[in-house]
């Protein structure tokens, strides 16, 4: 579970466009510029990934990803992870290896 001083409230801090995004064909990841007090990340998994225990599933999948490099993230960063419905097909290997690359194209290299 992301720890809860990098979550995102995404009921309180509304943003519909990021300054930088990445997509794939799996999700899109949204990058705006915050406050600096840590990185926070929100996650957006849509009902039609699938029911709540496959929307869970790959929220967690994407949670670890992102806990696995949140020290690369810069601290004043606010990513939202928006997931696509062709995510559930795959596997958690190809999650990680695809949050990677989204995250070396954010972050120029830095990760």
């Amino acid at each position: 579970m992301l720890p809860k001083k990098h979550r995102l409230n995404l009921n309180k801090q509304r943003f519909f466009r990021g300054e930088i995004e990445y997509s794939s064909p799996f999700f899109k990841i949204l990058k705006r510029n915050g406050s600096g007090v840590g990185p926070k990340i929100g996650f957006i998994i849509s009902g039609k990934v699938g029911k709540a225990v496959t929307r869970n599933k790959i929220r967690r999948l994407l949670a670890q990803s992102i806990i696995n490099n949140i020290d690369r993230i810069p601290k004043t960063s606010l990513l939202i992870l928006i997931a696509f419905p062709r995510i559930a097909g795959i596997n958690a290997d190809r999650i990680e290896e695809e949050v990677n690359k989204g995250l070396l194209k954010l972050f120029n290299n830095n990760v």
